[in-house]
């Protein structure tokens, strides 16, 4: 699990970040956390088969392919962190997964929302 390329900063001029923790593999437990959104605020987790380098209005960057992305809803805690656990299900081994954090931000450049860094997550 890695990050790449860059944030988007929000309306605070703080960056969201993206971190996994977990074992990576079928039937193991990966756990996705999010932080530096608005306090008590809404999240969009994106999650895609590939990639991208889209740049989007106000400087920010999608580094994850929105055409083939699920878009999870994450409620955010009044710190603005957020965490997600799931097991990964059979078959997954040797597939690499895209995701990155969309805080929704009034506050933001582009008055929508800030980006995280992409993380990448090769499934063993």
């Amino acid at each position: 699990m890695h990050g790449y390329g860059t944030a988007c900063a929000g309306g605070s001029g703080g960056e969201p970040k993206l971190t996994a923790c977990g074992v990576p593999a079928a039937t193991r437990d990966l756990a996705v956390l999010a932080a530096g959104g608005v306090p008590s605020g809404t999240a969009l987790l994106f999650v895609s088969p590939a990639s991208a380098n889209l740049p989007l209005p106000g400087g920010c960057t999608a580094l994850v392919d929105v055409s083939l992305a699920v878009a999870i809803p994450l409620p955010l805690n009044p710190v603005g962190q957020a965490a997600l656990a799931f097991r990964l299900p059979p078959g997954v081994s040797g597939l690499s997964l895209y995701a990155q954090l969309a805080p929704i931000d009034s506050g933001a450049a582009n008055g929508f929302f800030a980006l995280s860094r992409g993380l990448r997550v090769d499934l063993q």
